[in-house]
């Protein structure tokens, strides 16, 4: 797994590199922000195409990773407006804890006895924020 902590320079795979580059750029321009939001679709082709055929930016098209174990998941990744991506999911045909790569996490975690359970109950709202002077062009 890649994460901004690893250098670029680190002994890694070329595409986990380029990945990790663009992580790095996008923290040089926006500093601690979100750079992908995922969502989980039933139907990953259909979304993307009617996404791409409304405006969207194609990131990166439907794609199977497999995992031996657990299946395969399909992804496609889309950017509709700034430089925050989407990442769609579709697990139908994956049966493992997140995504192929990724193992169960077995052990308590020490702060569950110190910390108040705190639930999800609802999303009120997402905000997409706009550059000064943007919001009439991003609505059009």
């Amino acid at each position: 797994m890649i994460s901004p902590i690893r250098s670029p320079d680190a002994d890694i795979p070329s595409e986990d590199r380029k990945e990790l580059k663009e992580i790095y750029a996008h923290l040089e321009q926006h500093g601690d922000a979100v750079k992908d939001v995922s969502f989980e679709v039933d139907n990953v082709q259909a979304v993307y195409e009617h996404a791409v055929l409304n405006g969207a930016v194609s990131v990166q098209e439907p794609k199977v990773t497999r995992d031996k174990l657990d299946g395969e998941v399909l992804t496609a990744v889309i950017r509709t407006y700034g430089d925050t991506t989407h990442t769609l999911i579709e697990r139908t045909n994956y049966h493992g804890v997140f995504l192929p790569g990724y193992k169960a996490f077995d052990q308590a975690d020490p702060l569950d006895v110190l910390l108040p359970k705190v639930a999800l109950e609802a999303i009120d709202h997402c905000v997409g924020n706009q550059d000064w002077n943007q919001m009439n062009a991003a609505c059009e």
